[in-house]
């Protein structure tokens, strides 16, 4: 680590040089620039010019590098073309070296340049550790030695029309596979047992493909088991940055909801979802999220929760940003692909029982974007109840049941199953290995005794009424092009030092019994988009101040229509003025 100013850096990969002049010890700032030293326009109002625009889009480069420019004459040769009279270390007029280096900052160190990585701290605690390539190019990363997230400078990797990604920086949720670094799902005995992954996720590789630059793994609740941040152990939750600063961060892709919230050095992040994931993270952050069609982006590098529900995810700060990077993912094509027709849909459903006991000032919120969804797309929406609709279509043999019953087991019966079974190999090495039984935090042993007590031929009901589930909402929910508008998050103010009782009572709701709000993406298998619609005010008990808590609505549509979801989500926001992007911090608007 490298303190120049304020700032400190980490030295990243070096190139030796060739000094053809004189240089004293330490590590000297200095700024590459790919221009021709004998053109006329290179004059001082030129260079701070340029100095301005390398500090507008870059927050790694300051005017500290601004001391010694070097002009990059050709691939191997560097020419001092500017030494400030502040600086008095370097007097070295030439360096060459092998290869190309891209403008913006570096350090001299001896005789070595070094890229560098601008170190930040990480005040949430969203992050497990930062990540950098073990050199350049490799698709092989090494986690730092240090409590800071290591970002690299946007001037290395300017926007490009061939990698759209290029650049942009990007956190991992820490059940994915990173090549060289451990994947510890942020369980102490799990993390003691693996060594660094050997492969990238392809989910990610994909990114990285793209140019997507991969700065960091960010935590999840142990084994993405759905749990309060009061009931973590082996890791303290992240902090929600918005509000009073004490609000729960939801769920398992708490760390990559809360980082992408609360810092403007991030670009998205990578989460996954098996029961609301994505959804529920993004609206309690005020964020941008998907959980796409199930099997749309692949699951191999990814430790399961049940392969029948989980499908990584992505964050974002802005609808743009968010429409691109998602359908690059997916692998869309705007030109081929059907479901990314701007026509309008046929109908919106309202569910009006999932409203019934939503904080007053948050169906307000809810409602102004329902009209604003209306006023966009001329539709008038049509408010139902599931019983109503179960009522009217529900299969002969089922005519006695009313929805909840139908499905009252069928989520949790899924994930618990496939939760167990998906670490029983984990728990039983341990036992071998070390002599005892792993650490599990409560909620986790709750999960896995339930777990534990089902059978495969419950499981094959289950999966049974999953199917059954997901026909009835294609045919009489998102029939012909239909889209729906849910809540997407708790129905009032949910502080992270929460009491709900026992571990039972605590537990239980995680798990997916009685039909959750979130049952209609994951056992539906189309793809939710949740939406930051705006925010409400709220007396935080915290700072006995009056703060602004996010409010987010999920917009959901029949399998295979994610890309369609988000370009009506712009759609939407562009009609009725509303903002695009949102803020990070203790406010999204």
């Amino acid at each position: 680590m490298v303190n120049i100013g304020t700032y400190s850096y980490l030295l990243g990969h070096g190139v030796s040089t060739n000094i053809t002049g004189e240089i004293t010890e330490g590590q000297v700032p200095l700024t590459i620039l790919s221009i021709d030293v004998d053109n006329d326009h290179i004059t001082q109002s030129w260079l701070d010019s340029k100095y301005e625009e390398f500090a507008r889009k870059d927050d790694v480069w300051c005017d500290i590098f601004a001391r010694n420019i070097f002009a990059q004459e050709s691939p191997g040769v560097l020419r001092l073309i500017a030494n400030s009279d502040e600086s008095k270390i370097l007097r070295s007029k030439s360096f060459e070296y092998q290869g190309f280096l891209p403008e913006g900052p570096y350090i001299l160190s001896g005789s070595t340049i070094h890229r560098i990585y601008k170190l930040y701290p990480d005040p949430l605690g969203a992050f497990v550790c930062g990540v950098i390539p073990t050199a350049p190019g490799s698709n092989r990363y090494q986690r730092i030695p240090m409590d800071y997230i290591p970002v690299p400078s946007r001037l290395y990797s300017p926007p490009s029309n061939l990698q759209p990604l290029l650049g942009k920086r990007i956190a991992v949720k820490d059940i994915i596979d990173l090549e060289g670094v451990k994947t510890t799902v942020c369980s102490k005995a799990y993390e003691a047992l693996r060594d660094v992954s050997i492969n990238t996720a392809p989910s990610i590789q994909k990114l990285i493909d793209e140019g997507a630059v991969i700065i960091g793994k960010v935590k999840t609740t142990p084994f993405s088991s759905g749990m309060g941040p009061r009931d973590w152990v082996d890791y303290q939750a992240p902090f929600n940055p918005r509000g009073c600063g004490y609000l729960d961060t939801s769920c398992s892709s708490a760390g990559s909801a809360a980082a992408l919230a609360g810092y403007e050095w991030l670009d998205f992040t990578i989460g996954s979802d098996s029961l609301g994931s994505m959804v529920s993270p993004a609206a309690d952050n005020g964020l941008f999220g998907i959980r796409p069609t199930h099997g749309r982006i692949s699951c191999e590098g990814l430790v399961p929760v049940s392969s029948y529900l989980d499908t990584p995810g992505i964050f974002s700060r802005d609808i743009s940003d968010f429409s691109a990077s998602t359908k690059l993912w997916l692998g869309a094509s705007d030109d081929s692909d059907p479901k990314t027709s701007s026509v309008m849909p046929t109908k919106l459903t309202i569910l009006s029982e999932r409203y019934e006991n939503l904080a007053p000032e948050m169906k307000k919120v809810m409602e102004d974007f329902i009209q604003d969804f209306e006023k966009a797309t001329q539709l008038h929406r049509v408010t139902t109840t599931m019983d109503e609709l179960w009522k009217l279509h529900a299969p002969e043999t089922l005519s006695e049941k009313t929805f909840a019953e139908t499905f009252q087991t069928t989520l949790a019966h899924i994930q618990l199953y496939g939760h167990y079974n998906n670490t029983t190999p984990f728990r039983e090495e341990y036992r071998e290995r070390f002599g005892t039984e792993p650490y599990a935090e409560p909620l986790l042993r709750y999960k896995w005794e339930l777990g534990a007590n089902l059978t495969q031929d419950q499981l094959t009901t289950a999966l049974k009424e999953k199917e059954l589930f997901s026909n009835f909402l294609k045919e009489h929910l998102f029939n012909d092009g239909g889209v729906m508008l849910l809540p997407c998050a708790l129905p009032d103010i949910p502080y992270r030092d929460g009491y709900f009782g026992s571990v039972e009572e605590s537990g239980a709701p995680w798990q997916g019994f009685n039909v959750p709000i979130t049952v209609f993406s994951s056992l539906g298998g189309g793809p939710a988009v949740s939406i930051p619609v705006g925010q409400r005010l709220y007396d935080s008990k915290i700072t006995r101040a009056k703060e602004y808590q996010p409010v987010g609505l999920m917009l959901l549509g029949a399998p295979g229509t994610d890309e369609y979801l988000i370009d009506l989500v712009k759609h939407v926001l562009v009609a009725s003025n509303r903002p695009l992007v949102v803020k990070t911090g203790k406010v999204a608007f």
